[in-house]
Order: C-alpha cells, then sequence, then structure tokens
C-alpha cells in the first residue's frame, strides 16, 4: 500500500493500526471533520512523504511519533481550527512545506524542521517568531499573520514573503513593512480605521 485516500470521511473518528504500512507515501485526510487524533503507530510509516489534514476540525494534536518520518516532504494542517500545538523536540530533516494557514488557536511557534523551504503561518495566534530562524539554511517563503502582541517577527524581515494584518486597530501600517525586502502579497483585512500606506516594498511592484 502506497496511497491512503480518505478524503470527506466525515464520520472518521480514528484511524487503523498503521505499523505494517511501511511501503504508505501518501495519505491524504482532507475534512475528515470527525478525527480528533492521529494514533501513534503513524510513526512507523517511515517511508510517509505527503500528509494532508486539510480541514480536520476536530484534530487538537499530533503525536510525537511524527518525529520518526524522516522521508516527509509536505505537511498541511490548514483549516485545522482546533489544533493547539505541535510536538516539540524533533526535526522532520526532508520536510519542505508546513501549511498551518486557519490553525486558529495554534500559539507556539512551530519548530520542527530547520530544513523547511516554504512556512505557512496566515491566521494563526503565534506569539513569538524564534531568533533562530535566521539560520533555517533553506526557508525560502514565510506567510505570516502580523498581530499586535507578536513577538520577534523582526528577526523574519529579510523572509517573509505574504504579510496578513486582519481586523487591527492601526490608522497606518508600520513603517517596517517597507524593510521586507521580499515581500510579495500584502493583506490588509478588515483594517478600519487605516488612513494611509507607507512607501511599500519595490518587491510589490
Amino acid at each position: 500500500l502506497k496511497w491512503m485516500y480518505l478524503n470527506h470521511s466525515k464520520i472518521l473518528k480514528e484511524l487503523p493500526d498503521l505499523s505494517t504500512a511501511t511501503n504508505l507515501q501518501e495519505l491524504f485526510l482532507v475534512k475528515c471533520s470527525s478525527l480528533v487524533e492521529l494514533p501513534s503507530s503513524i510513526g512507523k510509516a517511515t517511508n510517509l512523504q505527503k500528509l494532508y489534514l486539510n480541514m480536520c476540525t476536530s484534530l487538537v494534536e499530533l503525536p510525537s511519533s511524527i518525529g520518526n518520518l524522516h522521508k516527509l516532504q509536505k505537511l498541511t494542517l490548514n483549516g485545522c481550527s482546533k489544533l493547539e500545538v505541535l510536538p516539540a523536540n524533533i526535526n522532520l530533516e526532508s520536510l519542505d512545506e508546513l501549511d498551518l494557514t486557519d490553525c486558529l488557536v495554534l500559539k507556539r511557534f512551530p519548530e520542527i524542521s530547520t530544513n523547511i523551504k516554504v512556512l505557512k503561518l496566515l491566521r494563526t495566534t503565534i506569539k513569538e517568531v524564534p531568533s533562530s530562524i535566521k539560520s533555517w539554511p533553506r526557508l525560502r517563503d514565510l506567510e505570516l499573520s502580523y498581530n499586535q502582541n507578536l513577538k520577534g517577527f523582526m528577526h523574519a524581515l529579510d523572509i517573509i514573503t505574504t504579510m496578513y494584518f486582519n481586523d487591527i486597530e492601526m490608522q497606518e501600517i508600520p513603517l517596517w513593512v517597507k524593510k521586507i525586502s521580499r515581500l510579495q502579497t500584502l493583506i490588509l483585512n478588515g483594517c478600519k480605521k487605516l488612513v494611509s500606506l507607507p512607501q511599500l516594498p519595490d518587491s510589490l511592484s
């Protein structure tokens, strides 16, 4: 078994034991809205390369055993609105892309791979960007939501490609925006008091 597609299995609450799924390469669980957790045996699926958990709206956490998925290249969790935390003290060395867009209650920055290329964190409630992000050698695309309690994001001004402002009580965009040298997309949603824009980075033109 190399591929497993269980998309839109809305009443699926748990997966079977995956201890023998050693040849599994892709696992699709998109919109499995009753799925609360993954079995720890997923760590035995050591050839898994892609894991799609988009819109699993009951999923709260991932097992620490995903740290054994050393061939995992893509992990998408966008729309997992109850996801609170990702496992700590793991490093998925093959992970290229991590999508946590619309993980609305995720507060801690995901440090599950220092080799990541694409990191999407739009519409999360992350409170701090670690200074170590400057030394992640392959990171080329960072999508980040700004809130007034966000700390440490200045470390990432050379990496951010998408910046999202949502319902912020401000009359003007901060001047530091023009220092985001690789900014490609600037999203201003519901900023009702916004009066003016600063000079924007040349990368937006």
